[in-house]
């Protein structure tokens, strides 16, 4: 019990007390972890252990599998524009679609002045946060930002992307903004709905990722429709939970011409399995088993990819991001085109760069 004056706990040496340092699960799972093997690891294919196209059809589908499958009976997209609104060098629109069975999606789409349907799309996807409003520019009180200074660690990116020239569709991400439960959005902007909804989901068999994949691939659904049959270049850009749907979404579409990931790209031993600071959603069942990290990012090869790699992340170690950078390198290279994949390693802590992302999209799907 603490001292009632000084509330400090006094520390007993007593045998319970002795008996911590060697019940601790440390090494368990330091040895648990070293044992797992990922069946799907792209280095099999470099050794000719396995077919190039079986290794690709393979795991993209244990990872639809992983997320709890995907419905054959998709409904109607049935975009409704809710909003339009004329700003300082485009028109924001806020719009809702049908992304999958009982499924709403609401979205942003950034249209810079001058744009047709041939202009480049990029699908922007936000991290933790207060959701979509946050990554288009507008705070927690529904005012605009005065600046990027004020942008918290997302930096406005999707109306930065807007900026630049593209058309930007933002899709709203399960738990966050927009889709969280009633009492969480009367609570705070920024209370978040993922604890309770990650784990009833998995009670139901289906991973929360899958509601924020599917919404990123409906949602280009909803550009295609449109650009009514027009061909345009199409990227994604996400930052740490948006980093990760922005992996598995290049990964499993393959519409995607060119991503950009930001803290998030790392082997899953020390980037995600030995951090204390994740939310659960960012977490599935038998994923290490399946592939490590850098396995997964080699399925968006040999199209481009950027990653934003800050030295002091507190969330995605710089160490573990560099471990995988390896990795995936090998993967360029192996397919004879190294100069697709870049990386923006700039000092700071967890947030949007920008310093080589925006030109890198520009590059590839502006040619």
């Amino acid at each position: 019990r603490p001292d009632p004056v000084t509330m400090q706990y006094t520390i007993r040496e007593d045998r319970h007390m002795k008996m911590n340092d060697a019940f601790a699960i440390d090494e368990m799972m330091s040895k648990l972890l070293a044992d797992v093997k990922p069946k799907y690891s792209f280095s099999k294919v470099m050794e000719g252990k396995m077919d190039l196209n079986i290794w690709r059809d393979t795991l993209r589908q244990r990872i639809r599998d992983m997320l709890g499958g995907f419905e054959d009976d998709l409904p109607d997209l049935n975009v409704k524009v809710l909003e339009t609104e004329v700003m300082d060098g485009y028109t924001r629109e806020f719009i809702s679609f049908d992304a999958a069975r009982y499924f709403t999606c609401p979205a942003y789409i950034l249209t810079p002045d001058g744009a047709d349907e041939t202009t480049p799309v990029v699908v922007a996807i936000c991290g933790h946060s207060i959701g979509i409003n946050d990554i288009v520019g507008i705070g927690e009180d529904g005012n605009q930002y005065r600046g990027i200074e004020d942008a918290g660690y997302q930096k406005q990116f999707a109306l930065e992307l807007c900026r630049r020239g593209f058309r930007v569709i933002a899709p709203e991400m399960f738990n966050f903004g927009f889709l969280r439960f009633r009492h969480h959005m009367d609570i705070h902007p920024n209370h978040k709905s993922c604890h309770r909804v990650t784990m009833n989901m998995r009670m139901l068999g289906r991973n929360v990722n899958f509601y924020r994949v599917i919404a990123c691939m409906r949602a280009l659904d909803v550009m295609k429709e449109r650009s009514k049959g027009a061909d345009y270049p199409i990227g994604c850009m996400g930052i740490s939970s948006g980093g990760l749907v922005s992996t598995l979404f290049a990964a499993l579409d393959q519409r995607i011409d060119a991503a950009v990931i930001s803290g998030y790209a790392v082997r899953f031993k020390g980037g995600l399995l030995e951090n204390d600071r994740h939310c659960a959603c960012m977490y599935f069942d038998d994923f290490a088993g399946i592939a490590d990290g850098p396995d997964i990012l080699s399925l968006i090869a040999p199209r481009p990819q950027l990653w934003e790699i800050a030295s002091r992340d507190e969330f995605f170690p710089e160490f573990a991001a560099l471990e995988a950078m390896e990795d995936v390198k090998k993967t360029y290279e192996w397919f004879g085109m190294p100069e697709r994949f870049e990386q923006d390693r700039f000092e700071g802590l967890h947030v949007i760069s920008g310093a080589k992302a925006y030109d890198f999209l520009k590059k590839w799907l502006m040619k």
